[in-house]
């Protein structure tokens, strides 16, 4: 016997991914801006100093603009191509801002360390009033990004991009004020330095759980011993069960498939009501097909 349960308790999913959309434009719109602005005072002035703030915004809207397309994308329905919808549109893209933002990591070290190999004169007013700028633009998108999904794996990816640059903009500003008063250049690579090795620790963690996600390895909330356990527990007539898979398209939506052998099938259709619950309220898994078998099995294919 076959029995297809789908709970649907995110009844409100539909609400939440426009929500987060509407915050991620926002910010997205902000830091354009904000970028443009940039460039442009940067070709007026010539200034290096707020060209290369300008590069850091403008990976910060490519983050911003991924993840808010992934979003968009994953609203399109399920189809005949994409069965279980396009959910996973928005954890390639928490992969992509991770892989980009570990890469700029790496980046920013090593350029730093030419920087006090060969040390540069700054002008620490210019890194005051950049860095300050920067800081409050990427406050106020901080602030957006913070209204939406946390719990977002792409959210998340997008978010970090945006707090590894304020933390470089208020980097600037502590060297610049450290510069105008000791001409110590070698504070502003060594900040630097610190704050990409902070993110680097940030984004492995993201890459580690993206990775999890798409090669549809086990959720990491989920006990398995103690599923097994509650499972048996539900009715003395389930005496077996094997063939158990647990993954997920997100971090949000999990699946699970599994076999169980019952003595006999007089309670079948309550066995099925009480997993659903046992599934449902003890470890969030709304998506789940179980096979139910009468006799043991000997097949190793069943």
């Amino acid at each position: 016997m076959m029995s297809d349960i789908h709970g649907h308790t995110h009844n409100n999913y539909g609400d939440n991914i426009n929500l987060d959309k509407n915050y991620l434009f926002k910010a997205l719109l902000l830091t354009l801006s904000f970028m443009v602005i940039e460039i442009i005072v940067a070709f007026v002035t010539g200034s290096l100093t707020i060209l290369s703030d300008a590069g850091h915004m403008f990976t910060d809207t490519l983050a911003l603009g991924l993840s808010w397309y992934s979003i968009k994308l994953s609203s399109k329905k399920a189809n005949n191509t994409f069965s279980y919808g396009y959910h996973r549109a928005q954890i390639i893209a928490a992969l992509l801002n991770g892989i980009t933002l570990f890469i700029l990591s790496i980046y920013i070290i090593i350029e730093a360390i030419i920087k006090i190999q060969n040390p540069v004169e700054l002008d620490g007013s210019i890194l005051i009033w950049v860095g300050g700028a920067g800081f409050i633009v990427n406050l106020l998108g901080l602030y957006f990004i913070t209204k939406a999904s946390y719990n977002n794996i792409n959210i998340r990816s997008a978010l970090y991009h945006v707090l590894s640059d304020m933390f470089g903009s208020l980097a600037a500003v502590i060297a610049g004020c450290i510069i105008i008063y000791t001409q110590w250049m070698l504070i502003d690579p060594i900040l630097s330095i610190l704050i990409s090795i902070l993110f680097i620790r940030i984004t492995w963690k993201l890459l580690t759980e993206s990775l999890s996600i798409l090669m549809e390895t086990a959720p990491s909330d989920i006990d398995y011993q103690k599923l097994e356990n509650d499972i048996k527990n539900v009715n003395s007539k389930i005496i077996d069960l094997h063939h158990i898979h647990i993954w997920s398209i997100n971090k949000s939506k999990k699946f699970i498939t599994l076999h169980i052998k019952v003595k006999d099938s007089s309670e079948n259709d309550l066995i099925i009501t009480s997993l659903e619950k046992i599934l449902h309220n003890n470890f969030h898994i709304e998506h789940s097909t179980i096979q139910i078998e009468n006799e043991l099995c000997n097949n190793k294919a069943c």
